[in-house]
């Protein structure tokens, strides 16, 4: 008798995904005149097993926050996932007053220095991007063309729970 062995599915495809949207809650209008007091910026950050990659910053304007950049995902298993995360970073806008900037917020690291055997004190800035919405993509959910967000209302609230996407797999 011979012990069972796994079955694997060692098929692989290329993925490819694009025109992904993701709906706001407010229709969003800049105008210069009335300029806002922050400014935000999205990041999408879409990762799968090893492979992550990065679009294109984009600013909150219409209906939806749309990316253009599209994502190939070369070798995946039949069994995949694609993690999708939507960053933002809020800054504020100049005023016409120039006052005196407090410094950025830093917090102490240690860390083991391996070259000299010690133990080193560096000061390490605080991360200004934050995660505002995020969802995985796998096999189960692949027909579907909008799919939920989980979504952060205290760092965006803004955001609709849902995000649009055409994949393809070939």
């Amino acid at each position: 008798m011979f012990p069972c062995e796994e079955k694997t599915n060692f098929s692989t495809h290329t993925i490819t995904l694009s025109k992904i949207s993701i709906q706001l809650k407010e229709y969003i209008e800049i105008s210069y005149k009335d300029s806002p007091k922050f400014r935000r910026f999205f990041v999408l950050v879409a990762s799968s097993g090893e492979y992550l990659d990065i679009s294109e910053f984009k600013t909150e304007k219409g209906r939806a926050i749309q990316f253009s950049k599209e994502w190939s995902f070369d070798g995946a298993p039949a069994e995949f996932q694609i993690n999708i995360k939507l960053f933002c970073l809020k800054l504020r806008c100049k005023d016409k007053s120039i006052k005196k900037q407090k410094a950025c917020t830093t917090f102490p690291l240690f860390y083991e220095d391996p070259l000299i055997r010690e133990y080193v004190e560096k000061r390490v800035i605080d991360t200004s991007f934050q995660l505002c919405a995020e969802t995985t993509l796998n096999i189960n959910n692949i027909n579907q063309r909008s799919h939920r967000l989980t979504s952060k209302p205290d760092i965006y609230s803004n955001l609709n729970d849902n995000i649009k996407f055409h994949l393809t797999i070939k």
